[in-house]
């Protein structure tokens, strides 16, 4: 194929092995042998494949080649099952730039037919009777920084199937990217890249959307009679979301024999967040150990995540039968009626400061022209960042606690952002970080207004003051990129900012994080710095002046038998 889309890359399909025993598929949509677009191993489109029977097992290779080497690629396999001594097994890799082999990552079926091997690149469909459209797809994904060049499938006769035997699959839905993006220009795609903005702190805590889903734990309910069951309760705190954000909600999925019949008719609801229901979901299966595809109609809405208790954010998720369910059936561990789970996935991303710009890409995530790097971490405690990235997972490798740990990023915690006044939120974020009244962006001394429509401790956007996309306002920055998080600021912290007290290093810190202390007669200056602290117009110095009387031994000790004893007591009198 050339000129792919436009893309200019020409992509060349290769068979070889036993490509003699490619075929025509049985009564098939396709009136030519194999490989050939048709429906016989999906209800859409494919290109499909069909085997008369390897011979000696070997299988036929399939080499996909690219004229320009491309950063990712995707693909589904269709009809990847097992049928009594029939089936497929695939072995796929790819080649890099460097001749590096790459394995891939692999998407299955909530209940797949098959196993795979991320480490081989092997999925190897079971021999269990299963047929076409039943959890049988699988996709395919490779993605690398160094390039990809070409892509071999292997594709024989599964481990455990006669050798000889007829099977077919099909794929669909290949897709490549030539390019990826990379944000902060570390190097590192954007995709897997834990430290989008390069501040040190990880996007999960910065409130990014992952791009993965969160499927719940599944929840036995024990309901009949149109009954309600269970409310279960889903923390969603692991996708970095806050109470208020937007989760979706898809891909529901159930097991169960409700009635402990048939399977028609047994449908039940469930209401997300005390209010929202979906009706008319039903269990398509007859037995109390099979495990369903899915639950219909799908369920696909948004919805706001609540406080689930003790803060914690979350949905509810409540199930009711149908009417007429009276009966539970065993799969040997109790009586129940219902299995289930969802997929979860949050909507937006957090943007404290609402200027456009979220926070895992937002170097001042609450605009007080303080840039999070330096905020999120102590000023006599400040690491800067080294511009290394060992791992390539994105996080510099000063706020890596594995910087030797892979690409994934596990085990990587990045920066714990400092909460100086130790409540409400981490300083980052927060718009007065001492808790003393006055705002950040006053006491940091950086001169920016925060005046128009009134003082709320962000600064004034318009007349030449601008956020860039990086989040920094333009005049603080040295450049709208994230190549110096911290943008015109250096990495001495105890002099970027103003420490009107000058005790940043006897136990104070600059302005805008100094807690304040005890201020005893209340106006305004603590009792450190109070000449009067009780404001009843004595100084402190005179007030503490007072008079004490000691007595002390002027005589030497007399011993005897271990026993010290003294005499003669001179009394002193004096100031201090």
């Amino acid at each position: 194929m050339s000129n792919v889309d436009g893309s200019g890359v020409n992509i060349t399909y290769t068979f070889s092995g036993e490509t003699g025993t490619l075929a025509q598929w049985p009564s098939s949509t396709s009136t030519t042998d194999s490989p050939a677009v048709g429906t016989d191993a999906d209800p859409g489109e494919v290109l499909q494949f069909y085997t008369s029977g390897f011979s000696t097992g070997d299988g036929v290779t399939l080499t996909i080649s690219f004229s320009s080497p491309v950063f990712s690629v995707g693909f589904d396999l269709f009809h990847v099952n097992g049928n009594g001594s029939s089936g497929d097994k695939y072995t796929i890799t790819a080649t890099d730039n460097f001749n590096n082999t790459i394995f891939p990552t692999f998407t299955t079926s909530p209940n797949p037919t098959y196993t795979v091997d991320e480490a081989t690149g092997v999925i190897d469909s079971a021999s269990n009777g299963s047929t076409a459209g039943d959890d049988d797809n699988v996709g395919v994904n490779f993605s690398d920084t160094d390039k990809i060049k070409s892509i071999t499938i292997k594709w024989q006769d599964c481990n455990i199937c006669t050798v000889g035997s007829v099977h077919g699959s099909g794929m669909i839905g290949f897709t490549f990217c030539e390019n990826f993006d990379d944000v902060d220009g570390d190097g590192v795609p954007d995709n897997v890249d834990i430290d989008n903005d390069n501040d040190g702190i990880l996007d999960i805590t910065e409130g990014a959307c992952p791009g993965v889903a969160l499927t719940t734990t599944p929840d036995r309910i024990t309901v009949a009679d149109g009954a309600t069951g269970t409310l279960q309760n889903i923390d969603v705190s692991s996708l970095g979301l806050s109470v208020g954000d937007l989760v979706s909600v898809s891909n529901v999925r159930a097991r169960g024999d409700i009635d402990g019949g048939a399977a028609s008719n047994e449908t039940f609801s469930l209401t997300f967040n005390g209010s929202t229901t979906d009706s008319g979901l039903y269990v398509r299966s007859t037995q109390c150990n099979t495990t369903l595809d899915a639950a219909f109609p799908f369920v696909q809405r948004n919805l706001t995540v609540i406080d689930i208790g003790g803060g914690t954010p979350g949905i509810t998720v409540q199930a009711t039968t149908a009417a007429g369910v009276g009966n539970f059936c065993s799969d040997g561990s109790g009586a129940f009626a219902l299995e289930y789970t969802v997929d979860l996935n949050c909507v937006t991303s957090r943007d404290t400061d609402g200027d456009g710009v979220p926070d895992y890409l937002d170097l001042d995530s609450d605009n007080d022209g303080i840039p999070d790097n330096i905020e999120a971490q102590s000023t006599t405690g400040y690491v800067a960042p080294t511009g290394l990235d060992s791992d390539k997972d994105g996080l510099d490798n000063a706020y890596d606690s594995t910087p030797t740990g892979g690409v994934t990023g596990t085990g990587s915690i990045g920066i714990t952002p400092q909460n100086s006044d130790n409540t409400d939120n981490p300083d980052y974020l927060d718009l007065d970080s001492d808790n003393d009244g006055i705002f950040d962006i006053t006491e940091s001394g950086s001169g920016l207004t925060d005046t128009a429509g009134g003082a709320d401790g962000r600064v004034d956007l318009g007349g030449g003051t601008i956020v860039g996309t990086n989040g920094l306002v333009n005049s603080l920055d040295n450049g709208d990129d994230y190549t110096d998080p911290n943008g015109s600021f250096d990495n001495t912290q105890t002099d970027n900012f103003t420490d009107s007290d000058g005790d940043i290093n006897t136990g104070g810190d600059v302005d805008y994080r100094d807690v304040p202390g005890v201020d005893t007669d209340n106006d305004g200056i603590v009792d450190a710095d109070d000449l009067d602290d009780d404001n009843d117009g004595i100084l402190d110095t005179e007030e503490n002046k007072c008079n004490f009387t000691d007595e002390i031994d002027t005589n030497p000790a007399l011993y005897s038998q271990g026993l010290a004893t003294s005499s003669d007591f001179t009394t002193l009198n004096g100031q201090n």
